[in-house]
């Protein structure tokens, strides 16, 4: 059996590797790079679907073409019903980016625990394990840089 001192010490390292990983959200601004264009354009068209009453499920053949065939056929847009409820609500783009973006990194981070430590008896590990996850750099380079929300 652990100690809670361990187990207390744990949790405070959660927090310090989201906030780690949530640091280039702390930027009041898109990075207007990669392809998150089309992903703030999906996002609109939904926002633009939900207003006439229709939920958009996938990319319109116009948004496809408008950015160059880089949204695939089946890839679908029901990713972003919440963002587009947010800029329903008058939330403005980028602070609904910037929420998006916390939500899945908090989602990734309770995955990821769960996973590694299914993984791994040893909890410690575990936490190194989800360390090494949550700062990779290519995880940070297609969240932030490539401006992927899919992946």
């Amino acid at each position: 059996m652990e100690g809670k001192s361990i187990v207390f010490i744990r949790k405070i390292l959660y927090v310090i590797i989201f906030v780690v990983a949530s640091l280039p959200i702390a930027c009041a601004y898109v990075m207007n790079g990669g392809e998150i264009l089309l992903w703030l354009a999906r996002i609109e068209e939904v926002k633009a679907g939900l207003q006439s009453g229709d939920i958009n499920l996938f990319v319109s053949a116009e948004l496809t073409a408008t950015y160059g065939g880089q949204a695939y056929a089946l890839n679908s847009n029901s990713w972003f019903i919440l963002p587009a409820l947010m800029r329903l609500i008058g939330i403005s783009i980028t602070s609904t980016y910037r929420i998006y973006m916390l939500l899945l990194n908090l989602i990734t981070l309770f995955s990821i625990k769960y996973f590694f430590e299914t993984l791994f008896e040893d909890k410690n590990t575990a936490v190194v394990g989800i360390l090494l996850y949550m700062t990779c750099p290519y995880q940070i380079f297609i969240s932030y840089d490539k401006g992927n929300l899919g992946l």
